[in-house]
């Protein structure tokens, strides 16, 4: 992964760059990560100082690029036209963060996202390879103005996959 693309989904570029020197730095490997975060707590003050509007959103710590001396986070959540960013409040996102002591840690810049379900109250730790596959399906499935039926029930197909896999055991050990 290269900034907010993803460059190759190959095997062997996984292999080869799996590795934080390769390349350079350049290349960062997604990892295969489906780690339900039961205990993270977002309460609807914190949400709405976040400035996300709809309640299925996915965040993405960033390096510090230009002008910015600190690693800062963007969300991003599925749409009709794929996917929409927003800037993240910084003192928002540090109330979260203050909430949710591992969330820093585990949050790997780039290539892993949390994935929030604000109707269902789920939280997941996902390689953001995932949340564009969800994104692809929303977009897929839209219809009208609220999605239609279609849409919401593969959200839940999605989310069941990720329970599905998380009991397996599937992904949920970090990077392979």
């Amino acid at each position: 992964m290269t900034g907010q693309r993803i460059s190759c989904a190959c095997r062997a570029c996984g292999l080869l760059f799996d590795r934080k020197e390769a390349a350079g730095g350049r290349y960062r490997t997604v990892p295969h990560l489906r780690r339900p975060l039961p205990d993270l707590r977002i309460d609807d003050v914190v949400w709405a100082g976040l400035g996300v509007p709809v309640r299925l959103a996915f965040f993405v710590r960033h390096e510090p690029t230009g002008d910015r001396a600190e690693p800062f986070v963007t969300a991003h959540y599925p749409s009709p036209l794929g996917v929409v960013g927003a800037a993240v409040d910084e003192p928002a996102w540090r109330r979260v963060e203050e909430a949710n002591p591992d969330l820093a840690e585990l949050l790997d810049t780039e290539v892993v996202a949390l994935l929030t379900h604000r109707g269902r109250d789920e939280h997941w730790l996902v390689g953001v390879d995932d949340c564009y596959r969800l994104t692809a399906r929303v977009r897929h499935q839209w219809s009208g103005m609220t999605g239609g039926d279609e849409v919401w029930r593969g959200i839940e197909e999605f989310f069941t996959g990720l329970r599905a896999g998380a009991r397996r055991g599937s992904g949920s050990a970090g990077r392979t």
